[in-house]
């Protein structure tokens, strides 16, 4: 999972990306944060889905951030992210290098 800066038209878009290589189709379309508890829905309407040789599989979610969210993950105080069976606490370094990130 990864946290992405874009120039389109001369602005900055920024997102969350998940990419999943495994033996088995996990079907993600969705990214849930909790932000300071409160719980945004990230949506990919069209998810990337390849089988590539075997039995291996790549899944890929691009959710682009909207201002809300943009400036909750900026000053968030906690921060949970799940994209599959079980969400995931970002920890205070973790939280640092988010804000840090989104300010450049």
């Amino acid at each position: 999972m990864t946290l992405e800066k874009y120039a389109q038209l001369g602005r900055a878009v920024y997102s969350i990306d998940v990419y999943f290589m495994g033996s088995d189709w996990r079907y993600m379309d969705k990214i849930l944060l909790s932000i300071d508890g409160e719980i945004i829905t990230l949506t990919d309407e069209d998810p990337v889905r390849i089988r590539k040789s075997g039995e291996t599989v790549i899944e890929s979610l691009t959710c682009l951030l909207d201002r809300d969210t943009f400036i909750g993950l900026r000053y968030c105080k906690s921060l949970d992210i799940q994209y599959y069976r079980k969400p995931i606490t970002i920890p205070q370094k973790g939280l640092e290098a988010i804000w840090n990130f989104l300010r450049e």
